[in-house]
């Protein structure tokens, strides 16, 4: 089953994404889903075992609402069971629905399995990914 996230959530959500390696606040996260930040997520057995961030926005060259994937996440124990997918076909039809222009994503290069398990949604490589930070 995929589910919008509550703002009671936080510490459910903070979990797989420390996963990755990011280092997340979770009332930080609690604020932020709170105020109507896009978080997915993935149960089996009412159990939350996946997520997927989101955020769309009007692009001027594209002429249409484009949703990009922030952050998508099974938990360890539960990957490469299909559980991944769950969320992102839910977004696909989201988008459609909604008459979204396109959806896209950053991985990172030493994520290999990613790559492949994006590959196998449809999704191809188009760009180049630049960052500065600050």
């Amino acid at each position: 089953m995929v589910r919008p996230a509550g703002p009671e959530e936080g510490p459910q959500v903070t979990h797989p994404l420390s996963q990755l390696g990011y280092d997340v606040d979770v009332t930080a996260v609690e604020t932020a889903i709170s105020q109507g930040d896009d978080v997915l997520v993935a149960e089996l057995d009412k159990e939350m075992v996946g997520l997927l961030t989101f955020g769309s926005r009007y692009q001027l060259h594209r002429n249409g609402k484009v949703t990009t994937i922030d952050a998508l996440v099974v938990d360890e124990s539960r990957r490469s069971r299909g559980i991944g997918a769950a969320p992102v076909q839910h977004l696909v039809a989201m988008a459609k629905w909604e008459g979204w222009e396109s959806i896209e994503l950053h991985s990172q290069v030493s994520r290999v399995a990613a790559r492949r398990f994006y590959e196998r949604e449809g999704f191809e490589v188009t760009s180049n990914f630049f960052r500065k930070t600050l």
